[in-house]
């Protein structure tokens, strides 16, 4: 079976970008053709010789494609996000000649065959996706932050009756996608409500989509560190059923597993994977110097916690990396 999969990284991402489609191929089935299509938003030449490597003596391929994300540049991102997050909206002009794609996020890790996913049916439906039930646990404890992040009381009900997709794992229908505009009305409503969003790119995908979009299973998109407690008594059947058969785990937030001090669940599973790509250790996001300045900060705001043995100790175990993201 022939399946088309795109997936978004700049240079930064590379590494995760490399672990994510080596998982994909590693647990592709036998009949499996996989065209890999890299959303390129800055990768350098040596980071995409060591990503295609990864292929050579497969029936796979990967294919680059430049990504011009100058339309969003301006946009105010949040927290750990890069533009490269806008590249998936592009997807229905920069396909053109394809009737749909499954789009990944990079930090996720494939352990099984895609092609049930790729083959689902998707007549009449733009996206098809897997609630976020990460950010339904979120806000059943802090809840009046949706009224400050969303833009009307019909999102905010979808929102809250768990009908929010997440946009790390999209079954994307390019045909029915470029005949309604699905990349001109995100881009213009990400334009309007810049101010109000959160999570940009996910939001607008929800909010235009809104009376065509699928549901799919928890096991096409689970996040590693849920427990019982934090899942919708509706789904909770499904979340014990298929929590540790998942086919994509996605290590959604801004903790990541190829980080030091990490330690959200999953973690040996992905550094296993990880290990068998051209980079093969996780590594500090910062330099010397600042995490030199991070932790003096630290320092100035908890004066007492060098006299802790306790600090000490996190603070070695996790190479000073977790003690401060």
């Amino acid at each position: 079976m022939q399946l088309t999969v795109a997936l978004a990284a700049d240079n930064d991402f590379a590494a995760p970008l490399a672990v994510a489609v080596y998982s994909i191929i590693k647990n592709a089935a036998a009949q499996d053709e996989l065209n890999i299509i890299v959303l390129d938003c800055g990768i350098e030449e040596e980071n995409r010789q060591k990503i295609r490597s990864l292929l050579k003596g497969t029936p796979h391929q990967v294919t680059f494609i430049a990504c011009d994300l100058s339309m969003v540049k301006d946009i105010p991102m949040k927290d750990h996000w890069s533009v490269a997050i806008f590249a998936r909206l592009l997807l229905p002009q920069l396909l053109p000649d394809t009737a749909r794609v499954l789009y990944l996020d990079s930090d996720v890790l494939v352990r099984g065959s895609l092609a049930e996913l790729f083959s689902l049916d998707m007549q009449g439906t733009l996206i098809a996706g897997v609630r976020d039930l990460a950010l339904w646990a979120l806000y059943k404890f802090q809840p009046e932050q949706l009224d400050s992040f969303y833009v009307n009381e019909e999102f905010v009900k979808m929102f809250k009756h768990i009908d929010y997709l997440n946009s790390g794992v999209l079954l994307i229908n390019l045909d029915l996608a470029r005949k309604e505009d699905l990349t001109g009305k995100c881009l213009r409503f990400i334009e309007r409500h810049q101010k109000q969003l959160r999570f940009f790119d996910q939001d607008a995908i929800n909010f235009v989509c809104a009376e065509k979009r699928k549901i799919l299973p928890l096991r096409f998109n689970m996040p590693p560190f849920l427990d019982e407690k934090e899942v919708p008594p509706a789904l909770l059947q499904e979340f014990k059923e298929t929590k540790d058969r998942c086919v994509v785990v996605h290590y959604l937030s801004k903790y990541k597993p190829w980080l030091y001090g990490y330690n959200w669940g999953r973690k040996e599973e992905y550094l296993s994977y990880m290990a068998q790509t051209p980079w093969p250790r996780p590594w500090s996001r910062w330099t010397p110097w600042q995490r030199a300045k991070i932790i003096f900060r630290y320092w100035l705001i908890h004066p007492a916690c060098f006299f802790k043995p306790s600090f000490w100790r996190q603070a070695i175990a996790s190479q000073w990396e977790g003690m401060f993201l």
